[in-house]
């Protein structure tokens, strides 16, 4: 691949980046002002605290889910899932409206996966694995099945476990 190419390819990547961080940002703007809207009447200020940070989890659950695809899958699916991710239905009404601390749980399970797998971070993804747990304990459901993933021979063609 030329310098050319590259350059092209990089440009296209980061242009992606923007994308995907610009629709975030987007839908976390909305996501706050249905909150403010919503719930401000009726919610004590620790509660609006709360959903600002399940909607702030989930703009990085979305940022995260690009960073994983972007190294298995091409760039545009990437970005496509991430941006449908950040504007599900479902989470506008779980983080913004109710604010469901589960999804700061599954951002920090997302979190530690990526940081086990594609980081080989194991201290750090204990750690946050560890806190999504404290948030949610429903969350140790998934814990095995995303570890049983995590654990997969690198390299080989049938993807079994060890």
């Amino acid at each position: 691949m030329g310098t050319f190419e590259r350059l092209t390819t990089k440009a296209h990547l980061n242009s992606l980046k923007r994308l995907v961080l610009l629709v975030g940002l987007a839908v976390l703007a909305v996501k706050l002002a249905v909150t403010v809207v919503w719930a401000a009447p009726a919610a004590s200020p620790l509660d609006l605290l709360a959903r600002l940070a399940a909607s702030v989890a989930d703009l990085g659950a979305v940022l995260l889910v690009f960073q994983v695809l972007r190294s298995r899958r091409p760039a545009n699916r990437a970005a496509r899932s991430s941006v449908l991710l950040a504007v599900s239905p479902v989470l506008l009404v779980a983080s913004g409206i109710h604010g469901d601390p589960v999804g700061v749980a599954v951002a920090l399970l997302l979190l530690g996966m990526y940081l086990l797998v594609d980081r080989e971070a194991p201290l750090a993804a204990g750690i946050a694995v560890g806190v999504a747990a404290r948030v949610d304990p429903l969350v140790l459901v998934a814990a095995p099945v995303a570890l049983a993933v995590t654990f997969r021979r690198r390299g080989s063609p049938e993807g079994r476990a060890l």
